[in-house]
């Protein structure tokens, strides 16, 4: 009785979502529930008819037409208005289904923006959450239609029910006893396979991975230099055989129980018409009443069993829809309010940035990625963080950014701690290039203008896009480009233009610049950059950055000599601090990297 309430209630969430969404589609919904009285509306017309041929009465309804006619007038508007329904329910229920996809793959991209932090979204748990919740949002309109069908099935059975209980109760009992059992039992079997598909998550989740690699643009190269088709192709189908044996198990389970159950069913629609036969022969009903309950017994027999598909379907969308419900009801980590925060103290206040004992672990992994790191920064102040690979550079400046929380230890920005900041609020103070920067196939302007607070405006040109595209060097790629700043990028849209690497990290980097922000995150901000302008543009860069704090990440120490400080990270540890100059006097962790790449390209510089 529980999982009936709970499946109820997500109809009722369902049909309050078209009532919130789209009111019109419930009309429509309506309009299909109450075409259910079709069948027995025509049954009954149907022995009216007959009866006013064969047994005509001394006295007609209108005294110049014969009932026959009035009941064939009667059939004929009825079955209008029941095509006309159905007919026009069909296009607009496909209209319903278009808008419907919009509204909630826009709910489901607004959640995940806004409550799925990195960390999370990493995770194949989450990941799996997402997929389904993606699923479920496709099945709201599925479990719309298919509750418009079950209640249109049901209302038709009532119908039907009322008259063969009205005219011979027998004959009902014949026909809807046999077919409980089916309505019982199919719905749990859909159930089931439902669970069992939902457990395989993953593996649809390989299918549609190894799909994108070989029809994706980013693996194209080296799947044809490596010639690795064969291989990416053999482990899709390895995933695939798996789904499909279990899948085809599972139907097989659902149709055994389905025949097993609905020969009785049957058994019960063939014992109507014989009873009906034997009333018939023994004079027991007339010609009429033997066409109404043939007709009756007929359209029973196929409500009842799309009654009971439409109830098992119903069902498998119930479960689908409530991971969509599930997904958008989780609660993001509650914030702590800027009111509740302390006044800072004078010493506080003259840092920016202030790190006591940060330490950090990603998810399933035993080591700390950072450990009991501290420092702070002024304002304005020119800062590079260098490391070798897994130092934790980056993940430091995730936890800067909060995109990330610390385990352990505090992170004040400008005397309040982190996670007393909205988090809104706080990221318009920031400027950010990251190393794996995003390529967004939209226009020139529009991969510029992402970045400002509020995003693009559809209706003018933002100045400072075009101040923030000269000073990175975008306007000579604009310039060059068949549209200028309204040049559709990426190949995979009509008219597209791809760009170079370092054409798209310079893109990054006015994205970086765009926003007035008073602090700006570099992440190896001119990797893909050629030597001489990688340096021409840092050295610019850091005049942009005059006025502002900067946070640089580099692999390249060629840009430490110009910055006011130097963090240096290794195994998750803050291990020196210092000026370039001074860290080289130390002749500790910097110095060897400093070294060690000057040597690359000048071996005698160090000797």
């Amino acid at each position: 009785m529980g999982e009936l309430l709970n499946k109820l209630k997500i109809v009722v969430r369902v049909w309050k979502f078209f009532y919130k969404y789209q009111r019109y589609g419930i009309l429509w919904g309506v309009a299909l529930i109450l075409a259910g009285l079709y069948p027995a509306i025509s049954a009954w017309i149907a022995k009216a008819v007959i009866n006013s041929v064969f047994s005509p009465p001394q006295q007609h309804f209108v005294s110049w037409l014969p009932n026959a006619f009035l009941f064939g007038i009667a059939y004929g508007v009825v079955t209008l208005l029941h095509g006309i329904i159905s007919s026009s329910s069909a296009v607009e229920l496909v209209t319903i289904n278009d808008k419907n996809v919009r509204v909630t793959d826009q709910l489901l991209m607004e959640k995940t923006a806004s409550s799925v932090g990195i960390t999370a979204y990493a995770l194949s748990q989450t990941r799996d959450e997402i997929r389904l919740a993606s699923t479920g949002g496709r099945s709201v309109q599925t479990c719309f239609t298919g509750s418009v069908d079950l209640f249109h099935h049901l209302v038709a059975v009532i119908g039907l029910s009322i008259i063969l209980i009205y005219y011979h109760p027998l004959v009902a009992v014949i026909v809807l006893l046999p077919a409980i059992p089916l309505l019982y039992t199919q719905p749990k079997v859909r159930a089931n396979t439902f669970a069992a598909l939902v457990y395989q998550s993953p593996v649809y989740r390989q299918m549609g991975y190894f799909l994108e690699l070989m029809l994706g643009t980013s693996t194209a190269k080296e799947i044809r230099v490596y010639r690795t088709g064969s291989f990416f192709l053999n482990k899709y189908q390895q995933a695939a055989d798996e789904i499909i044996k279990t899948s085809r198990r599972l139907r097989w389970n659902a149709t055994k129980s389905a025949i097993a159950w609905g020969s009785l069913a049957a058994v019960g629609i063939g014992g109507a018409y014989l009873y009906i036969i034997y009333l018939a022969t023994t004079n027991s009903i007339g010609i009429g009443d033997v066409v109404m309950y043939s007709a009756a017994v007929f359209y029973a027999g196929s409500s009842i069993r799309s009654l009971i598909q439409s109830s098992s379907s119903l069902s498998a969308s119930i479960l689908s829809v409530e991971k969509f419900f599930d997904y958008l009801d989780q609660q993001p980590p509650a914030v702590v309010t800027k009111s509740l925060q302390s006044p800072a103290s004078a010493a506080s206040r003259s840092q920016e940035w202030v790190l006591n004992n940060v330490s950090y672990s990603y998810p399933g992994r035993n080591e700390k990625a950072l450990e009991n790191v501290t420092f702070s920064i002024r304002p304005k102040e020119k800062i590079a963080i260098v490391g070798l690979n897994g130092a934790g550079k980056t993940t430091l400046m995730k936890l800067m950014l909060r995109l990330l929380e610390p385990d352990g230890g505090t992170i004040s920005f400008r005397g309040i701690d982190l996670k007393a900041w909205d988090v809104l609020t706080l990221r318009k103070n920031f400027g950010v290039v990251f190393q794996d920067f995003s390529k967004f196939k939209l226009t020139l302007y529009e991969n510029i203008a992402l970045a400002l607070n509020g995003g693009p405006a559809s209706d003018y040109r933002d100045a400072a896009v075009f101040n923030a595209a000269r000073l990175a060097g975008v306007d000579e790629i604009a310039g060059h480009v068949p549209q200028g700043y309204d040049t559709q990028l990426g190949k995979e849209f009509s008219k597209g233009t791809d760009l170079s690497g370092g054409q798209w990290q310079r893109i990054a980097l006015a994205r970086g610049f765009v926003r007035d922000a008073s602090v700006v995150f570099l992440d190896e901000p001119t990797a893909a950059l050629d030597a001489k302008t990688e340096k021409a543009l840092f050295e610019q860069l850091m005049d942009l950055a005059q006025d502002k704090t900067a946070i640089v990440i580099s692999h390249r120490l060629f840009v430490t000599p110009l910055v006011d400080r130097i963090l240096v990270l290794d195994r998750g540890c803050l291990v020196e601090e210092g000026r370039h100059d001074q860290l080289m006097k130390h002749d500790g962790v910097y110095a060897e990297m400093f070294k060690t790449q000057v040597g690359m390209y000048w071996p005698t510089a160090h000797q």
